[in-house]
């Protein structure tokens, strides 16, 4: 039963990294996934972290080549997420999961609305004050953003990205590498705050995170050769699927 789980979890961290590295959203298909390999829900999504390990890291460094990282923002976002993961991480350990999965699909569902209200919002730089309400505002939600992946990951990429487009005024792509860095930080902690309480399955874990590092390297990579536009597109399709899967399933 573990191998078939392990082998499983590669194959499922490879696919969802693919689009998970240029849109987010990995972890909506490596949680049901893992579940349905018969691991329990709570470790389900402690274990998912492993894969999102994967995909940061590859990100980073891809994105990083590509001189598509704004790291004084991604590090300022790191500061304040790292802060609402510790709250969202130990709330894993004694809340139930399913009413933040619905919150945060709700959440993606309102601002996709929005961004389909402005099709050019994440195709071009907006250059945004730093001492603006709005680049502010970013911060906050940023921090709340930060309570919730440590909750529950699935989604946490998707509403970074709306952040950095809509707050910070970043491209999808310059959103896509800049939010790797917060990433990085927040699951290394959740990951430092699960492993001892046994709750991470390490075998599939493991070959989630190889998975999922060969994955993100496929999926930065071809994010980056196809720009803006294919991503929105992308962005869209895999936003409105995963609402759909969070609501009903």
């Amino acid at each position: 039963m573990d191998l078939w789980v392990t082998i499983g979890a590669f194959f499922v961290g490879v696919i969802a990294s693919v689009y998970g590295a240029a849109v987010g959203g990995g972890a909506l298909l490596t949680v049901p996934a893992l579940v349905w390999m018969g691991v329990p829900v709570v470790e389900a999504v402690a274990t998912s972290k492993l894969g999102s390990m994967g995909v940061s890291t590859s990100g980073l460094i891809a994105f990083s080549r590509a001189k598509m990282i704004d790291w004084r923002l991604g590090l300022s976002m790191a500061v304040l997420q790292l802060v609402g993961t510790a709250i969202g991480t130990y709330a894993l350990l004694a809340l139930p999961v399913g009413w933040v999965k619905r919150a945060v699909a709700f959440m993606i569902l309102l601002i996709l609305i929005l961004l389909l209200a402005f099709p050019a919002a994440g195709l071009e730089p907006v250059d945004i004050p730093r001492n603006s309400l709005r680049y502010r505002m970013g911060f906050v939600c940023t921090f709340f953003l930060g309570v919730l992946t440590g909750f529950y990951q699935g989604g946490g990429g998707t509403l970074a990205a709306y952040i950095m487009i809509l707050f910070f005024g970043q491209t999808f792509l310059q959103s896509a590498g800049t939010r790797k860095v917060p990433f990085f930080a927040t699951t290394l902690l959740s990951l430092l705050i699960l492993f001892p309480t046994g709750k991470v399955h390490l075998a599939a874990g493991i070959a989630l995170l190889v998975g999922s590092m060969i994955g993100g390297t496929i999926g930065s990579h071809l994010a980056m050769k196809q720009g803006n536009r294919w991503v929105r597109t992308l962005f869209i399709i895999v936003v409105a699927l995963s609402c759909l899967r969070m609501l009903l399933f």
